[in-house]
């Protein structure tokens, strides 16, 4: 059996990883490559799966008959990307956009120059130029550049890019036309069996109804201020609505927000929660919001466990959220008509119970079909096959 070496930090491995390996080791023999936190692994890794460090890669390469490189735009996948860039081989692109991780290289440790020494190999001399007048010129900073896909160098140092969804793999065919990309539909775990109304009561939501969610890192680009907006006039014609998002809140006071709209007794933020919590709140959920924009190519693990569940959701109709059927997603366009979209997309769902159960179903059958870890598993062998 060939060998694959898995690189990604801990903190991958516990979500994504922990759900895809044990598939992917029906056709590999599989080694994992992370960071110093190898104590946190999950036990389905740890205890299941060769372990090794980031800097014994190099030394290990020529072992392998895959090196796969998982990416995300962070901070903590900036040692996956200099292996990557030193070694070369498969690039798994969570997000296509990368700059993330090089502004924590750089920018992060005050180092502007090198910044833009990497805006010029990946975005050419104008747009470099354009960064260095902003930054040293102009004193702007870079907040508006920060969606730069600074992607070019680690796709030429790619053997193959795998992604999750097709928006994604036509944005970097566009680029690179001639790069080999493969779509990877992520896979969803079956849903755990709870009971709800038990549930709702452990929550403290037994009184509250519609419990419309969003779940993930709370930011303004998950569209949550427009969600807020409109959920004052859901809240007048269905007084017991709470709002719950669950996730770290990171660029926005959402308290603030919500008691300047006089909507604060119906906004619940419960912080990161543990993966068992997490699910609690899957289960009660009767509405599920997944909103972003702009896209940066990225897959909402979030959104499909959601309709996992047999949840309705209010997607934005942009990136690979427009990709879902619309038999199971209520579609928003980002624009100014965004707020009176997800009112009337909220209230729709509300007042229509049959709806709610259509659309249920329909999600379910749409994740059992196509988003399976087992099917996620054969497209990575198919795609590292066809590569050798």
């Amino acid at each position: 059996m060939e060998r694959l070496a898995y690189v990604e930090p801990v903190v991958g491995l516990n979500v994504y990883g922990r759900e895809l390996l044990p598939h992917l080791a029906r056709y590999y023999e599989v080694e994992v490559v992370t960071d110093t936190q190898r104590e946190a692994l999950a036990p389905e890794i740890a205890e299941a799966f060769p372990i090794r460090g980031y800097d014994d890669l190099p030394s290990r390469r020529h072992r392998y008959s895959h090196l796969v490189f998982h990416l995300r735009n962070n901070f903590q996948h900036a040692p996956v990307y200099d292996l990557l860039m030193r070694l070369g081989g498969v690039a798994v692109m969570h997000e296509i956009t990368l700059v993330g991780i090089i502004g924590s290289q750089t920018l992060a440790r005050g180092q502007r120059l090198d910044f833009l020494r990497h805006v010029w190999l990946n975005e050419g001399p104008g747009t470099a130029l354009r960064v260095g007048m902003d930054i040293f010129v102009l004193r702007r900073g870079v907040k508006r550049w920060t969606r730069l896909p600074m992607n070019r160098r680690a796709v030429r140092r790619s053997r193959g890019v795998i992604v999750h969804n097709r928006d994604a793999a036509q944005q970097l065919r566009a680029c690179y036309p001639h790069l080999p990309v493969q779509t990877v539909r992520r896979g969803v775990p079956p849903p755990r069996p709870f009971d709800r109304e038990s549930l709702r009561q452990t929550l403290g939501l037994a009184d509250r109804w519609p419990v419309i969610a969003s779940f993930g890192v709370v930011a303004a680009r998950k569209r949550i201020p427009q969600v807020l907006q409109a959920l004052v006039e859901v809240v007048r014609v269905f007084p017991r609505t709470v709002y719950v998002l669950v996730g770290r809140v990171f660029d926005l006071d959402v308290q603030e927000m919500a008691e300047r709209l006089g909507v604060a007794d119906h906004v619940v933020t419960t912080g990161q929660v543990d993966d068992e919590t997490f699910h609690r709140y899957l289960a009660v959920t009767d509405i599920g919001v997944n909103l972003r924009y702009p896209s940066e190519g990225e897959t909402s693990s979030t959104a499909l466990r959601l309709l996992g569940y047999g949840k309705p959701i209010l997607v934005t109709d942009a990136g690979s959220l427009a990709e879902l059927p619309d038999s199971c997603a209520l579609k928003v366009s980002p624009g100014p008509q965004e707020v009176a979209q997800i009112r009337e997309g909220l209230l729709r769902l509300a007042r229509d119970e049959a709806l709610r159960r259509q659309m249920g179903e329909a999600a379910r059958r749409y994740i059992a079909r196509f988003h399976t870890w087992e099917q996620a598993a054969q497209s990575y062998r198919d795609f590292l096959e066809g590569l050798a």
